[in-house]
């Protein structure tokens, strides 16, 4: 009996707050307001809190609380009051490239192989890597040229400080590369020690090659993209665009 009055009294309490407050929990017509609260994001340099200003879309990080004007007064023992906590975390990125590209100065024919390029980043959620617009090099002076095409191949690897084999399998056109794509999951080493890679590129530069500049004309693109954009999130320009859809359950 003792119990069920217990009960009850949660009860009466809980319809006393939301007939306070014009409360309604799930939301609804009377959903009560958002409030963005004060935060700090804390300093390992400086072993301080750093404030965060309300209303920076920038920040890294934001709180809010649902306004409840809840107020109540009476002799009972015993009194409960409920608190949500609840975050919402986004895909973040951390990535970084040593080299803008491969910059090759020949002064005789041959095959010849370059790792110039480091490639990695570490991310919380699935990245997609894609390739757009590699190609063979091509003449700057088409009218005067025997051979106006520079052939090359590329190849993704960490297995060994050399090229890979002359006939590997590893090696792709830049049209096999361009249709290439690799997705890297979701992993504890992903969120810290993240993915890496050499992009080799091999060239042919045959006799009939004339003295003159070759270049990729179009240049060549590495997409990286985030698998798990949160709809608060502005994809264009990875800031809050709005404030998350609270609460989650």
């Amino acid at each position: 009996m003792k119990k069920q009055m217990a009960i009850l009294g949660v009860l009466v309490l809980a319809g006393m707050a939301l007939a306070i407050g014009n409360v309604s929990p799930r939301g609804g017509l009377d959903t009560p307001p958002w409030i963005e609260k004060a935060c700090w994001q804390y300093d390992d340099s400086t072993g301080e809190w750093i404030p965060i200003r309300v209303g920076d879309s920038t920040a890294r990080a934001r709180c809010w609380m649902q306004q409840v004007d809840y107020v109540d007064s009476c002799n009972k023992e015993e009194w409960e009051l409920y608190l949500r906590a609840e975050a919402s975390v986004a895909q973040w990125i951390i990535l970084g490239i040593n080299g803008d590209g491969f910059h090759w100065g020949i002064r005789k024919p041959g095959y010849y192989a370059s790792d110039c390029i480091w490639l990695w980043f570490r991310s919380n959620y699935d990245v997609e890597i894609g390739f757009e617009d590699f190609d063979n090099l091509v003449t700057l002076y088409p009218d005067s040229c025997i051979d106006d095409t520079i052939e090359v191949w590329y190849a993704l690897s960490m297995d060994s400080m050399y090229p890979p084999a002359m006939n590997s399998e590893l090696w792709m056109t830049p049209a096999e590369l361009n249709r290439w794509t690799k997705r890297v999951y979701d992993s504890y080493d992903l969120h810290w020690e993240g993915w890496k890679t050499k992009i080799w590129q091999k060239i042919y530069v045959s006799p009939c090659n004339t003295a003159c500049e070759y270049v990729d004309e179009d240049w060549a693109t590495i997409t990286l993209t985030l698998q798990r954009i949160k709809p608060w999130i502005d994809a264009e320009t990875g800031f809050f665009s709005r404030r998350p859809n609270f609460p989650f359950q």
